[in-house]
This record gives structure tokens, C-alpha cells and sequence, in this order.
């Protein structure tokens, strides 16, 4: 059998991206070809930390590990120790990075603030997603009070309020999709989302408090929409079919 050292590069690198973080930078110490290996930046384009023992600062000393410069993604989940704080000092994160999720951690309304404040200005940000993240507060809203010109995608904690959301709607008037799922919109609230938000082609809104009787009046503001998520709403087939009809380029979820 061949040593896996006289496997091709392109055949180690390959086997190396299914490795975890700490994984590949144990592999890194073994040997010189495979530290040239390892270190190649393809290999950290995401960045997934998966761990319940993680702080901010463990996990920021794994980022430092790595060739930070090509860092397009970063993924916390049930990452219950990790508050957020490892974004201010991690800076050059938001010189690359274009798409943060945040689920399961113990993010505060100050260190969400600061990845939306900094990420506006670096304008490389165009996906956020925090969700379970139970130390949000609908005092986040007070902070909020800049555009954000690049974000595309956005996917906020269900337990936040429909003004929350909306307020966060508002200042990211780019966005393409906006989910707040587990968050509670009447008819008007909808409406207010599609307002501030033109160019919007996904809305998934699954617990929104419509029902077949407000479609007419919510046609109007759907007029660009392309997907619309409405499950658990009292939205019935019927009503699904009316929406599709009405807007043939609209395809409805209920």
C-alpha cells in the first residue's frame, strides 16, 4: 500500500477538508508536507466551531492559527461560552468574511451591535444569521441606528419582537431574503417588512397572523417577491392559489 505521505497534494488536500479545526492544526505539527498542506488557504475558507467548551478567547486563538486572510465564512453553533467579544479582536475578520452564523451562543445586544457596526463599514458582510441566541433583547434597537449596504441575507432570533425585526429590516434595506421565522407579524407588520425592504425576493414569515381574507391587500406589496414562506399562517390552499395565479412568478409555502 502507498504511504499517504506519496499521495498526490491534490488527494491530501482534498481528505484535509474533512477535517474540523483542531484536526487540521494537530495535523500541521506532524511533519513539513504536511504543514505545507494544511496551511494552504483553501482549506479555511469556512470556518465551523462546533463545541460547547469554547470561549471567546479559545476560539480566538484557534482563528489566529489560521491564514485569516481568506476566511469567507465563520459558523459558532452551541457555542454557550462564546459572547461575541472575539469579533473586537479579531478585526481583520470583517476584511474578508462574508457571511456569519450565530446559533446557539451567548451573543449580547453590545457584541451584535459591533459585528453590524463593523461589518457595514468593511461592506465584505452579505450574510448574518443569529438564532437561539437567548441574551438578545428587543434593547438591541437603541443601538441599531446605521444602514448596512451590503447585507443580502438576514435570519434574526425568533424570541425578538415584530418592531425588532422590523427595525433590523429597516436598516438593511439590500436584503434579497429575510427570515424571522419564529416571530409573530400581523398583516400591517408585513407590509411594513416590504416597505423598507424593495428589493426583497425571499420572506419567510411562517407564523404570520394572515389569513386568505388579507391576500388582496398584500398583493400590492409582493409584487417583486419571488418566494414566500406563510406555513403556519391561516393561509389556506385556496389562498395559495390565488397568490400564484395572481403573481405567476411567486411561488408560495404554506
Amino acid at each position: 500500500m502507498l504511504p499517504i505521505l506519496e499521495l498526490p497534494t491534490e488527494l491530501l488536500r482534498y481528505i484535509c477538508t474533512f477535517l474540523d479545526i483542531k484536526s487540521k492544526l494537530q495535523l500541521e505539527q506532524t511533519c513539513h508536507r504536511f504543514r505545507e498542506i494544511v496551511l494552504d488557504a483553501t482549506l479555511y475558507r469556512n470556518i465551523i466551531l462546533d463545541n460547547h467548551s469554547l470561549t471567546d478567547v479559545t476560539a480566538n486563538d484557534v482563528l489566529d492559527k489560521l491564514n485569516h486572510t481568506v476566511v469567507q465564512c465563520i459558523s459558532l453553533w452551541h457555542c454557550h461560552n462564546i459572547n461575541g467579544i472575539l469579533f473586537k479582536s479579531a478585526l481583520y475578520l470583517f476584511t474578508t468574511v462574508t457571511e456569519i452564523e450565530l446559533s446557539g451562543t451567548a451573543i449580547n445586544n453590545e457584541n451584535l451591535v459591533f459585528i453590524w457596526q463593523e461589518s457595514s463599514k468593511y461592506k465584505t458582510l452579505h450574510i448574518l444569521r443569529f438564532m437561539d441566541c437567548e441574551f438578545l433583547n428587543d434593547d438591541i434597537t437603541s443601538a441599531i441606528s446605521c444602514h448596512h449596504p451590503s447585507l443580502k441575507e438576514l435570519q434574526i432570533a425568533s424570541h425578538l419582537s415584530q418592531a425588532t425585526a422590523i427595525h433590523f429590516a429597516k436598516f438593511a434595506n439590500f436584503l434579497v431574503l429575510f427570515d424571522a421565522g419564529g416571530v409573530v407579524f400581523t398583516k400591517e407588520q408585513v407590509k411594513n417588512v416590504l416597505d423598507f425592504v424593495p428589493l426583497l425576493k425571499t420572506l419567510s414569515l411562517p407564523n404570520a397572523l394572515i389569513d386568505d381574507g388579507d391576500l388582496s391587500e398584500l398583493v400590492p406589496f409582493l409584487l417583486g417577491i419571488e418566494i414566500l414562506h406563510i406555513e403556519d399562517s391561516d393561509v389556506t390552499k385556496t389562498g395559495q392559489q390565488y397568490l400564484q395565479k395572481t403573481l405567476p412568478n411567486l411561488t408560495v409555502f404554506v
